[in-house]
């Protein structure tokens, strides 16, 4: 069976659910309207207008915030993994800070720099940059000892070190954080939309369930769904790619 057969085999099951809820489905009740209304509600608010520029800015969010925990969660990942003492120095408030709620977050980061966009990429990427972090670190401290001697060995400059032995090693750590932190960006960004009412899908959910716009929330709901399966393979092909590039340092 190849990858495509595999792939529309896994998408029976649920289509095969989604087509008996419609059919069964009651379109007027108000808590589990079958898809059918939902397909028309997501066309009344394409139609307004409403979902693209929501879905602009939830991914705007998602994808600046990733961006910046990624190189944030690379730097911090890779001097505490090369400096044990800067690590177990660290270590007591980088754990405080790590077990903090991302929602908690939301009113100190109102209070200190404001309801305008910064709020979320901060917020977002103060919640995502760990996982990153923690990938780089273990990906750091697991380099053999006789790569970098042979570094110092060979008297490669500190650029030719960073290109050639950290960067190879390092990078299949960066990924794996990325696709751990990719989907807990979407999830936090939704949460800052709601509680702080910035534009997004997550003001559009909060707004839908006020009205009991039950079709409205399932819709939405499904647009998160397939943005969460087009960054998770986004990430997947970049997997591929790096492990083309870089087969030694992805085994």
């Amino acid at each position: 069976m190849n990858k495509m057969s595999r792939g529309l085999l896994s998408l029976a099951t649920p289509i095969a659910l989604l087509g008996v809820w419609g059919a069964l489905g009651d379109p007027a009740s108000p808590v589990a309207p079958p898809p059918q209304t939902w397909l028309t509600q997501a066309a009344v608010m394409l139609a307004a207008g409403d979902l693209q520029l929501a879905v602009l800015a939830t991914l705007k969010t998602v994808l600046l915030s990733t961006l910046v925990a990624g190189m944030a969660g690379t730097v911090m990942g890779a001097t505490l993994g090369a400096r044990r003492a800067v690590s177990d120095t660290v270590a007591p408030t980088l754990e405080f800070l790590r077990s903090i709620p991302p929602p908690t977050i939301v009113p100190v980061a109102m209070l200190l720099i404001g309801a305008g966009t910064g709020l979320d990429i901060t917020v977002v990427a103060l919640a995502t940059v760990w996982p990153v972090m923690l990938n780089v670190l273990q990906a750091t401290r697991s380099i053999h000892p006789t790569l970098i001697s042979t570094g110092h060995t060979l008297r490669l400059s500190p650029w030719s070190r960073v290109r050639n032995i950290y960067v190879p090693c390092i990078l299949p750590g960066v990924i794996a954080g990325l696709r751990v932190a990719a989907p807990l960006a979407i999830i936090v960004a939704l949460l800052v939309e709601m509680l702080a009412t910035r534009p997004g899908i997550g003001r559009l959910l909060l707004t839908a369930q006020r009205d009991f716009d039950a079709p409205g929330v399932f819709a939405l709901l499904l647009t998160v769904g397939l943005i969460g399966v087009a960054v998770n393979g986004a990430f997947e092909w970049l997997e591929r790619s790096a492990a083309r590039r870089l087969p030694n340092a992805m085994r």
